[in-house]
């Protein structure tokens, strides 16, 4: 097997095993200050490199920043509410907002990529389905969604 696949399936099992640690977080604190605890530690971790980045990487990572935090604390928020594989599940959305809001932003995705959102969109709605919802857990889980594909759209004009 492939190193990179490799590589791909251990970021996808570390990505997928966040949300019922996020689940029990949430359970013991509000969203907010899990995402502050994430954020003091990412700090922590980036200082050493931060101190020596030039100011661009600061008012682009500002930025960035701002916008992840809104996503983990939606996200968080939803967790709350809502169970870690219904987030896991709304959250993948980001997959399809992503080329959504480039078509908003003048891209014209091929029949491929349509094809693909509506069996992904078909997909998730399937699996995530609980029989019932609860609106503002859903609410605050697809923002942070959005505000993940925000931050993938502008990462990559950066």
């Amino acid at each position: 097997m492939n190193i990179y696949v490799l590589v791909l399936l251990f970021v996808t099992l570390v990505w997928g095993a966040t949300f019922p640690v996020l689940k029990f977080a949430t359970a013991q604190l509000s969203g907010l200050e899990v995402s502050a605890l994430r954020f003091f530690i990412a700090a922590l971790v980036m200082l050493p490199f931060a101190v020596r980045a030039p100011k661009r990487a600061w008012r682009d990572g500002g930025v960035l920043g701002v916008i992840v935090l809104v996503s983990y604390v939606a996200q968080a928020y939803g967790l709350e509410h809502i169970s870690s594989n219904r987030s896991a599940f709304l959250t993948s959305l980001n997959v399809l907002i992503v080329p959504l809001l480039g078509v908003a932003l003048g891209a014209r995705p091929s029949w491929l990529v349509w094809a693909a959102a509506v069996l992904a969109c078909c997909g998730i709605g399937l699996m995530s389905w609980e029989g019932g919802a609860h609106p503002w857990g859903d609410a605050a889980t697809i923002l942070g969604a959005l505000a993940y594909a925000v931050d993938v759209i502008i990462l990559s004009k950066w």
